[in-house]
């Protein structure tokens, strides 16, 4: 299978090469949402399965990955849904070993064992926080801040407007600031 385009400057694509373009980010996305790795084997080889049967009706002037993770995204959900496990595992996103590498990596290695202390406090109650916002606010900020997603993928993957995504992204930032400030 062949596209004619992508993007302006991409031209012939086949789905074996957005497979190897996007397998390892897709994996990422699949393993952060299941937290296992039989889950997120079975979740990474369904969405495949699916974005195959369902290429035909890629429109090539679409941004595949966000394709693909809305794919991912709704595969999850509905998995997830059904056996009413959906929004635990979400929840239990932040506690990832990949975002706690992350989080160390941010901090200044000058920093005294007493503001490193402080600071795995603080990061401990952020992601509390986080994970206590509702579901509207916290899957944006997730995809966001974590993902690395933009405002527009966002918006195709939760297939809501982009003004929706900014506005929940900044509600949730609000409630975050409201919710550690009470912590001080």
């Amino acid at each position: 299978m062949h596209l004619n385009s992508i993007k302006s400057n991409i031209i012939n694509v086949s789905f074996e090469d957005l497979f190897y373009t996007n397998k390892d980010s897709l994996y990422k996305l699949c393993y952060n949402l299941c937290k296992n790795t039989p889950d997120c084997d079975d979740l990474f080889q369904e969405t495949w399965l699916k974005t195959y049967r369902n290429f035909s009706s890629f429109k090539p002037d679409s941004n595949f990955k966000s394709w693909l993770f809305s794919i991912c995204y709704n595969t999850y959900k509905d998995k997830y849904r059904k056996d009413k496990r959906w929004i635990n595992i979400i929840n239990d996103f932040l506690s990832s070993e990949a975002k706690e590498l992350m989080m160390d990596n941010i901090s200044d290695n000058k920093m005294t064992p007493e503001e490193t202390v402080c600071l795995n406090d603080e990061k401990e109650i952020l992601k509390n926080h986080i994970s206590h916002l509702k579901e509207k606010y916290r899957i944006p900020l997730i995809m966001f801040y974590f993902n690395n997603l933009q405002y527009k993928e966002i918006s195709q993957i939760l297939n809501i407007p982009v003004g929706t995504v900014k506005s929940r992204i900044n509600k949730g930032k609000k409630l975050l600031k409201e919710k550690m400030e009470g912590c001080e």
